[in-house]
């Protein structure tokens, strides 16, 4: 799946996706693509692996640092679009009728279903060590910030048919905190951009505490949006959405692929 703010730098990657589709049935690039001529911000993300620094630090990105000192790895990461190609014949084992890219690679790693067609495990990736999907995903500070609001307000907050989610279990949870604190002090994701200066000599790294800082501000006040209004629907204060009724979706247990 391409999404509108995708651009292909290599000329071969469908061929490869075609190739890898015999073995494996999803296939994605392991970086975006990183380009010099780009603006800083896009550099930023393509070096971080992802536009959003809370799914980098919950260690599920959809793709991972240029740096591999700096790669965080501690769940299902929310891969689905910006270039994840899944073989048609998967997509039947996905919930349509509640989709969304994320959601439905999780119905297809433990769907049960998928046993009635004889297959022992869900779906296994393949993972193309580059970087060729050009994720154009800021023009300019500012106005993707208000982006990102939107982004999690629509997807995220409204809506109750979630089963992937970024902040999930318990460690999530403190994980967030520990997040939170280190946005405002800035120092540690500071530390963070000199570690990945010292390895890719590329100032855009030092967009990583303000990045930081001003997603913690965004949801934050989305957080405060939230709580006031599942208050005045009626319904149990919640600072991560504003639905009115419990997702009826049984959380899918995940099935390990080789």
């Amino acid at each position: 799946m391409l999404c509108s703010d995708n651009f292909l730098t290599s000329p071969y990657l469908f061929k490869q996706v075609h190739k890898k589709f015999k073995t494996y049935g999803a296939v994605y690039e392991k970086h975006y693509a990183y380009l010099k001529e780009d603006n800083s911000l896009n550099r930023y993300f393509s070096l971080m692996g992802g536009n959003d620094p809370v799914c980098y630090f919950m260690g599920k990105n959809d793709r991972q640092p240029w740096v591999k000192e700096l790669e965080i790895h501690r769940g299902v990461p929310s891969i689905g679009d910006n270039g994840c190609f899944v073989a048609r014949e998967w997509f039947k084992f996905a919930d349509l009728n509640h989709y969304y890219a994320p959601d439905a690679h999780i119905d297809m790693q433990g769907n049960r279903d998928i046993f009635k067609y004889g297959l022992v495990s869900g779906i296994k990736y393949h993972i193309l060590n580059q970087g060729t999907v050009w994720h154009r995903t800021s023009d300019s500070f500012w106005s993707f910030m208000k982006k990102r609001y939107k982004y999690a307000r629509d997807l995220y907050c409204e809506r109750n048919d979630r089963r992937w989610k970024v902040i999930d279990s318990k460690k999530d949870y403190w994980r967030l905190i520990y997040f939170i604190l280190a946005s405002a002090c800035i120092i540690p994701f500071f530390l963070t951009s000199c570690r990945g200066y010292s390895k890719i000599r590329d100032p855009a790294w030092f967009w990583h505490p303000v990045v930081c800082l001003a997603f913690l501000i965004t949801y934050g006040v989305l957080a405060c949006r939230n709580l006031a209004l599942s208050c005045l629907r009626g319904g149990v204060p919640n600072l991560f959405s504003t639905a009115r009724k419990v997702s009826t979706i049984k959380p899918i247990k995940i099935l390990k692929s080789s």
